[in-house]
């Protein structure tokens, strides 16, 4: 295969998985894209320094950023090539990329191009009543202002990435506000490395899109395929020049009621006479470790990682699955509009916990409800029709996937007070039980993250 493009040729053309080949033909393309796009970088520790440049430092600002892109910024290509095992002990090299806000495009003084999307364009504030959020001012300070920029810095260690983001923090000082920065830890099985928890106690980051042919080649597709392709992820960016891609990203810090769940989790398995686990997983979709309810395949012997290869094609009735459960809020799998039409809307999800884990023998009744949670975090080609649909449309609204479905009870946020109807071990009739508000938004923003291209142009400064 030639090792240039045709003139219609382009990344975000592909209908099926990159191959190796595509790797070398979309070269220039993965070379000025940043990673953690299309793959997740699989490190355990990562701090988000949320940036707000300092009036009057515009040419200082540019002059870093092409530095920074020329000496950090992690490139979808170097990523790729190195890729590695999220469970060896080497803590692989550090991770760098960085995204901008609208009003970092501002403050540059460059044009926000039509071609950027609407919702990136406004900014997350604009989207509060859409979104059910709470109102800006009850946000945290640090996100309640104008935010510029979110440096993703992630590493296999710990006390590495310590001191990299001192440093970092210490670079940028003269031209640059350290408005928050928010520290992720993934939270690993201690037996198993191939599973992580959020802080519910669920197995976490599961479905995911998959991208490459040789990551789909591993796995069971006949119920569900997750490749979905590039052009729903990438978009052109528009100030970066020939094969230069972007990607929206949504940056939203969710404080996790821990304390809360745990004691409403208890009482609604003491109303449906389940186990606890039992109960929560009717609220998550899964079990908490993954195995999904809508299709339990006991006998099988236990898989490396939780199954993903199901659908809802024995559930349709939502008997064992609630409607209202997230993972099928979030992903029906074709059943609630069809695959093709619930394809468009779908996200690339890279959070991370952050907070301490409450322990085993902690007292679930003791246990607070602050200071623990998710940083969420997804990539998209579009904020309006992918994030704003799924947290919108389909988690805050009880008539999706179905009428009477109810409100999604992880990270739903909606003024309708009706109880969800929740399924007693698949046994007729379904019992009637208020299950929501463990999740609160602290603040957040819509970002864009540029090619690297875009980032050592000198921006018209001299």
């Amino acid at each position: 295969m030639a090792n240039e493009l045709s003139a219609t040729q382009s990344l975000t053309t592909l209908s099926g998985p990159l191959t190796n080949a595509d790797l070398t033909v979309f070269g220039r393309s993965l070379s000025n894209l940043q990673a953690n796009i299309l793959k997740g970088h699989g490190r355990d520790f990562v701090d988000h320094v949320v940036l707000r440049f300092r009036t009057g430092h515009r040419a200082e600002v540019v002059s870093w950023l092409a530095q920074f892109a020329k000496t950090q910024v992690t490139r979808a290509e170097k990523q790729l090539a190195a890729h590695r095992p999220t469970n060896t002990k080497d803590p692989g090299e550090p991770l760098s990329t960085i995204s901008f806000a609208a009003d970092c495009y501002r403050y540059l003084g460059l044009p926000l191009p039509r071609d950027f999307d609407k919702a990136f364009t406004f900014g997350m504030k604009h989207a509060t009543a859409a979104l059910r959020d709470p109102v800006p001012t009850e946000w945290e300070l640090p996100y309640q202002g104008e935010i510029h920029a979110l440096v993703i810095l992630a590493d296999g260690s710990r006390s590495r990435l310590k001191k990299r983001t001192s440093l970092f923090e210490k670079d940028v000082q003269p031209f640059a506000i350290v408005l928050a920065r928010e520290r992720g830890e993934v939270i690993r099985d201690k037996k198993n490395p191939y599973i992580s928890y959020e802080h519910f106690g669920y197995a976490d980051g599961i479905s995911q899109p998959v991208f490459f042919k040789d990551d789909l080649a591993a796995l069971p597709i006949d119920k569900w395929n997750p490749q979905l392709p590039v052009g729903r992820i990438l978009v052109q960016d528009p100030l970066g020049g020939p094969e230069s891609f972007g990607s929206y990203l949504v940056f939203r810090k969710l404080e996790q009621r821990v304390g809360a769940f745990f004691r409403r989790r208890k009482e609604l398995a003491a109303a449906l006479s389940l186990t606890e686990n039992e109960a929560g997983a009717l609220a998550i979709g899964r079990m908490q470790d993954g195995t999904p309810l809508a299709d339990v395949s006991p006998g099988e012997g236990k898989p490396r990682e939780p199954p993903n290869n199901f659908n809802y094609d024995n559930d349709r009735g939502g008997s064992r699955c609630p409607f209202q459960a997230h993972i099928r809020k979030v992903n029906p799998r074709g059943a609630a509009h069809g695959i093709e039409v619930e394809e468009v809307h779908r996200i690339v999800r890279r959070g991370i916990p952050y907070g301490k884990f409450v322990a085993d023998s902690e007292d679930p009744g003791s246990v607070s409800d602050r200071d623990r949670g998710l940083l969420f975090m997804c990539y998209q080609r579009s904020i309006r029709s992918q994030f704003e649909v799924l947290q919108g449309q389909w988690a805050n609204k009880d008539t999706f996937p179905v009428i009477g479905a109810g409100v999604d009870p992880v990270i739903g946020q909606s003024d309708i007070r009706r109880p969800g109807t929740w399924p007693n071990r698949g046994v007729p009739p379904k019992k009637e039980f208020d299950f929501r508000d463990f999740v609160l938004l602290k603040g957040g923003e819509y970002f864009f993250t540029p090619s690297v291209g875009f980032l050592e142009k000198p921006f018209g400064v001299s």
